[in-house]
């Protein structure tokens, strides 16, 4: 995605930095299922967790998340 990223930017003619940094974001805010990243596949079943506890807080956490990148990329521009 990082390509399709800058040639966006470049296309639009700015800086590619933000444009790498939110492909970077997005692909870190894995919290909202247990499948998303190993460790919350390891702790789903150890921990008795159900996939709701993940849709909760997991999409609480990633919409705090995506409002405070989207707010500090778009300032970057």
């Amino acid at each position: 995605m990082t390509p399709i990223a800058m040639a966006v930017a470049q296309g639009m003619q700015l800086d590619f930095k933000p444009f790498i940094l939110a492909v970077m974001f997005a692909a870190n805010f894995s919290f909202f299922t247990p499948v998303g990243y190993q460790t919350n596949t390891l702790i789903y079943s150890m921990g008795n967790y159900r996939f709701s506890h993940f849709l909760g807080i997991g999409g609480i956490l990633s919409l705090i998340l995506a409002l405070m990148a989207t707010f500090l990329l778009t300032n970057m521009l």
